[in-house]
């Protein structure tokens, strides 16, 4: 278990499974006034992303020096800070899951914000509740903490309220019906009323209930609409049966047109087709309002959610500015703390032993155990040797580029944010 003293020092907020005390109601009144101060170009800017790698994060909203606002740093990932150096790589969500322990979940999301935080990023894009689990092959179910609906809740709101009481936007993904990552841009997920209450949007809605900032929605269709271009998921259920008051952001170049404006998304990122200049919203949503297709009410609307969830975590009072850059020398100086003690803790306690009672397990006086899978070797060719971990050879961590695999990032069609 982690030491009662760390436990003292990282969590700021009681460890208890409750929903936070942010204020909406007060960042929506700041919102309100910054939204006053804007031109309507700068309202487009707000919501269109800068475009891939035209900023220092994999995501970034622009600047707005005349109502003295700084941008918006967005990066991955469940983990911890992706693309950076001096960082911490957590152990993966379903391992922390399987602690069933609330305070190490509390505490990793605060370690988590604190590096996040000391980075300079806005919102970490994080945690996961989906894919849920449904497909033991998905590809992504280490990212969420259960299968089980209400165990995954509980993950969601603990990390959720640590990120967010240092002062970093959790963002709770990828909503929703995201269950494998074959085909995950083309696939509909097909989801009854009932299964969607009772499994799928469970987890989401404690994490609307912890007060998470912001929202990711996913690259697959729902019930063969566009899970960012669809009113149902968007409107009815989060927006509407949640009560979700923060923004929604779609995953990087998930499918979207400028009508899903009007159908719940706030933002697009990274803004552009990765890097084409191809911008869905941009010019065509300014376009769209010039014309009335999307009213000049639900642009104010879009860009309240976004202020209101930068102020509703206090980012308006001396955040620190972005120190790293993922596509260059990372920088930013080394932010991990002592957070390996409590990735080491994490560790242990979320391993599972079987006690052989009665002697109900198949084994005799055994000389020797073994340890079989992947997972039990270290990548013969180095640890973080395959770019962006795009590999399944020995113990995944988490990316940390180096310098020599920039070009070849650079060089690759890159399809597969991870975001």
């Amino acid at each position: 278990m982690l030491s009662s003293t760390l436990l003292l020092t990282a969590l700021t907020v009681p460890a208890a499974f409750a929903q936070s005390n942010l204020d909406w109601d007060a960042a929506y009144t700041k919102a309100t006034t910054m939204l006053g101060k804007l031109t309507l170009q700068q309202k487009i800017n707000m919501v269109t992303g800068v475009g891939w790698q035209k900023g220092p994060c994999v995501g970034n909203i622009a600047a707005i020096s005349s109502a003295g606002f700084p941008g918006l740093c967005l990066q991955d990932g469940p983990v911890g800070v992706r693309y950076a150096s001096g960082v911490t790589a957590f152990p993966a969500a379903i391992h922390l899951g399987a602690t069933w322990d609330k305070d190490l979940m509390r505490a990793q999301g605060v370690a988590m914000g604190e590096e996040f935080r000391g980075k300079g990023v806005n919102i970490a894009l994080a945690p996961v509740s989906g894919a849920l689990g449904k497909i033991p092959q998905a590809g992504r179910n280490w990212e969420g903490y259960s299968n089980d609906p209400y165990h995954a809740g509980v993950g969601m709101t603990e990390v959720i309220t640590g990120m967010q009481s240092v002062g970093v936007q959790a963002c709770a993904k990828h909503y929703i019906g995201n269950e494998q990552e074959r085909n995950r841009e083309t696939m509909s997920s097909n989801i009854d009323d009932r299964t969607m209450h009772e499994l799928y949007l469970w987890p989401f809605a404690d994490a609307a209930k912890a007060n998470v900032a912001t929202f990711m929605c996913s690259y697959n269709r729902l019930n063969s609409s566009w899970a960012c271009d669809n009113d149902y998921a968007l409107n009815t259920l989060l927006k509407g049966e949640l009560g979700f008051r923060g923004q929604v952001l779609s995953d990087w170049n998930a499918k979207t047109t400028t009508g899903g404006a009007t159908r719940g998304l706030d933002m697009t990122m990274p803004g552009d087709n990765f890097g084409d200049n191809n911008f869905v919203w941009g010019q065509n949503l300014l376009n769209a309002v010039n014309q009335g297709s999307v009213s000049t009410s639900r642009l104010d609307d879009m860009v309240k959610r976004i202020f209101a969830s930068w102020y509703l975590v206090g980012q308006d009072q001396s955040y620190p500015s972005v120190s790293f850059n993922s596509w260059n020398n990372n920088g930013g100086g080394d932010v991990s703390g002592n957070h390996k003690q409590h990735a080491r803790t994490v560790a242990g306690d979320g391993i599972v032993l079987l006690k052989n009672v009665n002697n109900a397990l198949p084994l005799k006086r055994p000389a020797s155990l073994a340890i079989i899978g992947r997972d039990a070797i270290n990548n013969p060719a180095g640890i973080n040797s395959c770019t962006d971990r795009a590999c399944n050879d020995g113990t995944l961590a988490m990316v940390s580029w180096p310098r020599n695999q920039l070009q070849l990032l650079r060089a690759q069609t890159p399809n597969k944010s991870n975001s």
